[in-house]
């Protein structure tokens, strides 16, 4: 069971990641 704590923690990772791909696919264009 997670602590309310390392679920935020992972979804704030989780968002970084999307916006790193994000502007990583943004720059191969």
């Amino acid at each position: 069971m997670f602590l309310p704590q390392i679920g935020e923690s992972v979804a704030e990772l989780m968002k970084m990641l999307k916006d790193k791909q994000f502007e990583v696919s943004e720059a191969e264009k």
